[in-house]
C-alpha cells in the first residue's frame, strides 16, 4: 500500500481528498447521509417520547442502528448512556435534524418540480420562462440548474449529518 492511496481519504468527512473532493457529493455514503436526515428527525422524537417514558436503552438502541447502518464510520458506543445522557444528545441533535430534514424535504421536492418540468408546466406559456421560447430549452435549464443546486445542497447535507453524528 503506497502513501498515496494511505492517504486517500479524509477521516472527518470520510471524503476523498484532492480532485475526487469534487465528486464526494456523488458517492453512496453521501446518499446514505440524505436517507439518514430525512429518517433521523422522526425517529429522534420517537426516541425522546421513549427515553421520557424510561425506555433510554431501547431509544439509544434504536439510534445507535440507525447511525450504524446509514453514516459511514459510525460506530457503537462501548459505554450506554445514561437515560439523561440520552435525552440530552437527543435534544441537542432535534435542532441539527429539524434543519437537514427541511433541506432534505425541500431537496426532493424540487428534484421532481424541475427535472420533471415539462410534465408540471408543459401546457403554460413557456416562451417567456428561462430557456424559452422552446419547451426543451426551458427543460434543459431548469434541470441543469437544479442539479447545480443540488451538488451544493448535497455538501450541506454532508455537513448538517457530520455536526449531527459528531454530538
Amino acid at each position: 500500500m503506497s502513501i498515496r492511496s494511505a492517504q486517500a481519504t479524509d477521516t472527518t468527512l470520510n471524503a476523498p481528498v484532492g480532485a475526487a473532493r469534487w465528486a464526494a457529493p456523488l458517492r453512496a455514503d453521501t446518499w446514505r447521509r440524505v436517507g439518514y436526515a430525512f429518517l433521523a428527525l422522526p425517529v429522534s422524537a420517537v426516541c425522546l417520547v421513549a427515553t421520557l417514558l424510561g425506555q433510554g436503552r431501547t431509544a439509544s438502541r434504536i439510534r445507535r442502528r440507525l447511525e450504524g447502518a446509514l453514516l459511514p464510520g459510525a460506530t457503537p458506543a462501548q459505554t450506554r448512556p445514561g437515560a439523561l445522557a440520552a435525552a440530552k444528545r437527543l435534544l441537542l441533535g432535534i435542532p441539527l435534524e429539524l434543519a437537514a430534514f427541511i433541506v432534505v424535504a425541500y431537496s426532493a421536492f424540487n428534484t421532481v418540480r424541475n427535472l420533471g418540468y415539462p410534465i408540471w408546466y408543459g401546457d403554460t406559456d413557456y416562451h417567456q420562462a428561462w430557456g424559452g421560447p422552446t419547451l426543451g430549452g426551458v427543460w434543459a435549464v431548469h434541470s441543469l440548474g437544479w442539479l447545480a443546486c443540488l451538488y451544493v445542497i448535497l455538501w450541506l447535507i454532508r455537513g448538517l449529518t457530520h455536526a449531527r453524528q459528531s454530538l
